[in-house]
């Protein structure tokens, strides 16, 4: 795609991407970068566009919306293959970069609203990942899609508690869950090691490439969510 309105070039962006590959530690092959940077520009065409992605610049949308993927790869235990669903998905940046980063990943862009739900299938075909879909999802009334997935990532989808009662019922037993919120967020936050939650494991914090925010994991020690 090619990038019409002002900003870095494409040989820019693709050293940004190296650039970022290298100040996290992954290893990125030149189709990922490809990829990052055909994903960055088509979300800031979007918000332009549109205003549904909120990016003013390729360089954003890869700093703001994909970056914070990167984070994921910091977890021992964060699948790297298998079915993970961004929860609340918004613009689809966010799955869209873990899909970018681990192709052995199948992920599911999930949200209840139809603009953001419209945005996410719009992101799938220009992106032309393989491993990205859409899905129109209410997560309060999730039925058949209870405990299906190996992985559950979320960026402001709620507080806290409610946030992760909301992902908790999507994940298998064993599974990941990703929390992306702000530093100092004491609903994360570590209590001797089981996390906040009943039935969830916290697994540590890690920083992502946006300023104040951090990514928690969780286990689930059990598919669902105990009261």
């Amino acid at each position: 795609m090619k990038h019409s309105g002002a900003g870095p070039d494409e040989a820019d962006l693709r050293a940004r991407v190296a650039q970022i590959g290298d100040q996290t530690g992954v290893e990125l092959t030149s189709e990922q970068i490809d990829r990052a940077v055909r994903v960055s520009m088509w979300l800031a065409d979007l918000a332009r566009a549109s205003g549904i992605s909120g990016y003013r610049s390729p360089v954003e949308s890869l700093e703001r919306g994909i970056g914070p993927a990167f984070a994921y790869l910091g977890f021992v235990a964060a699948p790297r293959t298998g079915k993970v669903g961004d929860l609340g998905a918004g613009n689809g940046a966010l799955g869209a970069g873990l899909a970018i980063l681990a192709p052995g990943l199948e992920v599911a862009l999930l949200d209840r609203a139809k603009r953001a739900f419209t945005a996410c299938e719009l992101l799938v075909g220009r992106s032309r990942l393989p491993n990205l879909k859409a899905v129109l999802m209410d997560a309060g009334a999730a039925g058949d899609a209870a405990g299906t997935y190996d992985a559950i990532i979320f960026r402001a989808l709620a507080r806290g508690r409610s946030a992760l009662e909301l992902a908790a019922p999507l994940v298998r037993e064993g599974g990941f869950i990703g929390a992306y919120h702000q530093d100092g967020d004491q609903d994360f936050s570590d209590d001797g090691g089981e996390g906040p939650q009943n039935g969830l494991k916290r697994l540590g914090s890690r920083e992502t490439l946006v300023g104040g925010l951090r990514l928690t994991g969780f286990r689930a020690l059990a598919s669902g969510f105990p009261q």
